[in-house]
């Protein structure tokens, strides 16, 4: 378990710092002062300062658990690999076709892979979903959201 914890630290690490770089890169909000990359910083310190005790434990020999080989016949690592293309399709989709599109299309993927069977609750569910999101950023936060092909009906 010590090499495990040690390469996920330093993942960690490194994954931060690359965050914090990029964020570095964002303008600064002159009227509010945090800017666009406060919350990305606030996470990647977090990340950093975790990855660094995870380190330490492992140093001193007090790493828990056992490091179990991934079995890709496990139900569970299917459906976290299929949610994590599905997530992937959704970054890759979302300028072209939209945030409603395909945001109602990832939540009622997520919940068929789930195990959701009730078609009235799986578009309920997706549909009310996408438009509470998008009325509390696009209209009370007033932050743009993608429309992609629905661009000219909102």
């Amino acid at each position: 378990m010590k090499t495990a914890d040690l390469i996920g630290g330093s993942s960690g690490i490194a994954l931060g710092a690359y965050v914090l770089y990029e964020g570095s890169k964002m303008p600064a909000d002159l009227i509010m002062k945090i800017g666009p990359s406060y919350f990305p910083d606030v996470l990647a310190i977090g990340l950093i300062f975790f990855s660094l005790i995870l380190i330490i434990y492992a140093l001193l020999g007090r790493a828990k658990g056992q490091a179990e080989a991934i079995r890709f016949k496990d139900k569970g690592i299917q459906r976290a690999l299929i949610s994590l293309l599905a997530i992937v399709a959704y970054a890759v989709l979302l300028d072209q076709l939209g945030y409603p599109i395909v945001t109602v299309l990832l939540v009622a993927g997520i919940m068929i892979l789930l195990g959701k069977r009730s078609p009235l609750q799986i578009a309920g569910v997706s549909l009310a979903t996408t438009f509470v999101v998008w009325l509390l950023f696009a209209k009370l936060l007033m932050l743009s959201m993608p429309m992609g092909i629905l661009e000219d009906l909102v």
